[in-house]
């Protein structure tokens, strides 16, 4: 990422892409890992409903993110062998810059329209959830 941000050569439309992978990634393991840690280290099975619907937004967010910004790259890798000569012209850093905010925030309203339907459903008991 230090790369990209340093290197002005690298400013090119799929680079740009690429920076966003890495800070997908964040998003995903920083919302699964901390909880598996601690399953696997206190033995503890159980979840709070509020951790349990926070852990499903990042993780969601992470997938979805994964697939919408793959596809971004595909689209752009089309464009470059499809229409080689207008490239540059289609592919410009503003136009895959606003991509990408709209990619990001499609991610975030499917994910926060799944986080409300997860939080009115029912529970086993209202604070805790066990497998």
């Amino acid at each position: 990422m230090a790369t990209i941000i340093m290197n002005k050569s690298l400013h090119q439309p799929m680079y740009l892409l690429l920076f966003n992978l890495p800070i997908n990634d964040l998003i995903g393991s920083s919302a699964l890992f901390p909880h598996l840690i601690n399953e696997i280290l206190l033995d503890s099975r159980y979840i709070e409903v509020s951790n349990c619907i926070t852990q499903a937004f990042f993780v969601h967010t992470y997938a979805v993110g994964s697939i919408l910004i793959l596809t971004v790259m595909s689209y752009d890798r089309y464009v470059a062998i499809c229409s080689p000569l207008r490239y540059s012209a289609i592919m410009t850093n503003t136009h895959v810059i606003r991509i990408i905010v709209i990619v990001w925030l499609v991610d975030l309203f499917l994910e926060d329209d799944r986080s409300f339907h997860l939080d009115i459903s029912p529970y086993s008991e209202p604070n805790n959830i066990w497998p």
